[in-house]
């Protein structure tokens, strides 16, 4: 026998409308709880990436920054046994840069308005042999008393440092075959060269000193190591 429902039809629609209801609700909640997930999963991974200022472009050279390579850079002695005026410098790091002096608005030495220059390409903090070979060399009389001349175009640079403070810098140009330091090297006016009535000191490297410095920026692995030992620079 057929079985009727006992429901009357207003009974029936309301019961379907309640179910509808339920269901909606479900639904709208199964949404919502998803999209709070995806939100909260978007939030961490966003969190997770760092952010940082553009840097300069000399805070990174050879993937070191200019910071932490110095704060890095093993510590020093003096070289007391060199000639004025490095023997009197007080300093415990030593680093050799290789940059366009030549390039970039205002920049010609290593340090420019106070700041090292942002040409730089390489950076080497030298041992303590090679700091007691530069500063001999750079000191020695011997190392003067050729011709310059009249440009100046330097990419080697060197840069004395107490800690993090600058305490001297020179920039050294071998194809204009002299340098430009911050402090006086009495070596540079051992020799003069005489105009008319007038003498002036012989600044240029001589070849034995250009080739020294020509083989201290080649074992440093920089580029414009150039000797020019073809260039006659006797007086």
């Amino acid at each position: 026998m057929t079985q009727y429902s006992t429901l009357t039809p207003m009974t029936q629609r309301k019961n379907i409308f309640i179910q509808a209801m339920w269901v909606l609700v479900l639904v709208l909640t199964s949404c919502t709880g998803s999209d709070n997930q995806t939100k909260q999963t978007a939030s961490i991974d966003t969190s997770s990436i760092p952010t940082s200022p553009k840097p300069n472009p000399v805070t990174t050279i050879d993937g070191n920054t200019t910071g932490s390579f110095l704060n890095q850079t093993e510590e020093i002695r003096p070289n007391k046994n060199a000639n004025k005026p490095f023997a009197q410098l007080d300093y415990n790091k030593v680093i050799a840069y290789d940059y366009d002096g030549g390039k970039g608005e205002g920049v010609v030495s290593i340090i420019t308005n106070g700041k090292l220059a942002p040409t730089v390409k390489q950076q080497r903090a030298l041992t303590q042999e090679q700091v007691d070979d530069l500063t001999n060399f750079l000191g020695d009389n011997s190392t003067y008393g050729g011709s310059k001349a009249f440009c100046f175009d330097p990419h080697l640079g060197i840069v004395f440092y107490k800690d993090s403070q600058v305490v001297a810098h020179i920039s050294i140009c071998l194809e204009c075959n002299y340098l430009v330091s911050s402090i006086n090297i009495p070596a540079t006016e051992a020799k003069k060269i005489k105009i008319g009535d007038n003498e002036f000191p012989a600044e240029g490297f001589s070849q034995s000193g250009r080739k020294r410095i020509s083989t201290f920026c080649q074992l440093l692995g920089f580029g414009h190591c150039e000797d020019r030992s073809d260039m006659d620079i006797s007086l």
